[in-house]
């Protein structure tokens, strides 16, 4: 006689209708992260993206440079220019006492890009002026 063995059960999976707010919470957990440095810690680096930034490197340049000498941590992954613009405005926001009730602005990562291509187009005034 031979032994039949259970083969393992599925978990299941709530009926929920699509449109219901906790299916459409687990869709969004199957969708790839769009930035491709994510949960990398950008924000440990302020310090340089300033003096680079007050040196007047664009957004895209500061990304270069991290990414090129931070390429053995990060792995793979890229920094990205919206990346450097958004940890740059939130590190402003956070040091100016003026901003204290203004809080810091969540912007996508589409949006932190587009401004920051905008930011990088604009002429850069010389020191001094």
């Amino acid at each position: 006689m031979t032994k039949k063995f259970k083969s393992k059960t599925a978990i299941p999976q709530p009926n929920l209708p699509p449109h219901h707010p906790e299916a459409v919470a687990m869709m969004a957990d199957s969708m790839p992260w769009k930035t491709t440095a994510r949960n990398f810690p950008v924000e440990d680096y302020i310090e340089a993206i300033s003096k680079l930034h007050a040196r007047g490197y664009s957004y895209a340049d500061i990304a270069d440079f991290l990414n090129e000498k931070l390429a053995d941590r990060l792995e793979g992954k890229k920094i990205t220019r919206g990346q450097v613009y958004r940890v740059y405005q939130q590190a402003a926001v956070k040091n100016d006492p003026m901003s204290e009730f203004l809080g810091i602005n969540h912007i996508t990562d589409e949006q932190a890009e587009t401004i920051a291509e905008a930011e990088d187009k604009k002429p850069k005034a010389k020191p001094g002026e």
